[in-house]
């Protein structure tokens, strides 16, 4: 299985992506789609700006892929 920091870098405009917030039961996780991604930082269509190790401000991160691909490695 491919480790998440090389699909992280592999993402190109249109992606899909899962922003998920690590500490507790904050915020469910929900889909989104990469709008742009730069030299330092990954934008997505709903505001969301990433670093491109994933880690995004106030504790959310991106995770590289659908809703079921998330559910299945947060089981992991």
């Amino acid at each position: 299985m491919e480790r998440i920091e090389t699909k992280i870098k592999k993402l190109k405009v249109n992606d899909t992506v899962v922003i998920y917030y690590v500490s507790g039961g904050r915020m469910e996780p929900f889909e989104d789609t990469i709008k742009s991604k730069g030299t330092k930082y990954i934008h997505t269509n709903k505001g969301y700006k990433f670093g491109l190790n994933g880690y995004g401000e106030y504790g959310w991160y991106l995770f590289p892929g659908n809703m079921c691909e998330y559910k299945e490695w947060e089981e992991i």
